[in-house]
């Protein structure tokens, strides 16, 4: 079971995220930017002023902001934790039980028919076709882990840091949103009333705005337009 290197970090991702990273649409992600990274700066010496909160610099993507990024910086590698669980097994067969048979299993609740078999030989498998019900598999009926929980070795996505900005949350562009994983024009998962539903959105910084105020709404709405980190990555092999 491996752990996690030097310049890797796990990294939350909400399930609704999950299929657009294994799909290599979502290449973006946006965190909250806290008042205490802003204090944290001063400690260090560096020029700040406080206004309501709001970071006022000249710069913001200056590398002295840049180096408090708590998610790493350029190059560095983010493992995503979402929600999981994981069992181990034995195999049945006539002969004696040697190491094939130590046999450990993960599947995810964003995409539950397909999972890792992470010993011994750490492959991708499929536990059920399409067509058959989740109920003929027990351990994909849950309970699923809390995604934060989730260890380096039952991870299944690992991203690479392409660039790391600081701006403002409605500061996003069209396509920056379209880099988020948002759809438009077609039905999709979604969350309504804190329940999971489906819904539609025609422009793509209207459904990030939703989907960040799904996520997000309870520490800062979209219309509070926080300080946040933009986070620019690539999927790479895990």
């Amino acid at each position: 079971m491996t752990r996690a290197a030097a310049g890797e970090r796990g990294l939350v991702m909400s399930a609704l995220s999950i299929p657009p990273i294994l799909a290599d649409t979502k290449t973006q992600t946006r965190r909250l930017l806290t008042f205490q990274e802003f204090q944290r700066s001063t400690t260090n010496g560096y020029d700040w002023t406080f206004r309501d909160k709001r970071l006022c610099w000249n710069d913001v993507n200056h590398e002295r902001l840049l180096e408090l990024c708590p998610y790493g910086k350029r190059g560095d590698r983010l493992w995503i934790r979402e929600s999981w669980r994981s069992w181990p097994e034995v195999c049945h067969e006539d002969h004696a039980h040697g190491e094939h048979c130590k046999q450990v299993y993960v599947a995810y609740k964003a995409t539950p028919r397909r999972g890792l078999r992470v010993e011994p030989d750490r492959v991708e498998i499929t536990y059920l076709e399409e067509s058959t019900p989740l109920d003929r598999n027990r351990n994909l009926a849950g309970p699923w882990n809390n995604p934060r929980y989730m260890p380096k070795w039952a991870a299944r996505i690992l991203l690479e840091i392409v660039e790391v900005r600081v701006e403002h949350l409605q500061d996003i562009t069209d396509d920056d949103a379209r880099a988020e994983g948002v759809i438009v024009g077609e039905m999709q998962d979604a969350i309504i009333n804190g329940e999971p539903g489906r819904a539609v959105f025609f422009n793509a910084r209207d459904a990030y705005a939703y989907h960040w105020n799904a996520i997000n709404g309870a520490r800062a709405t979209w219309v509070s337009n926080p300080w946040v980190w933009a986070l620019t990555f690539k999927r790479i092999a895990c």
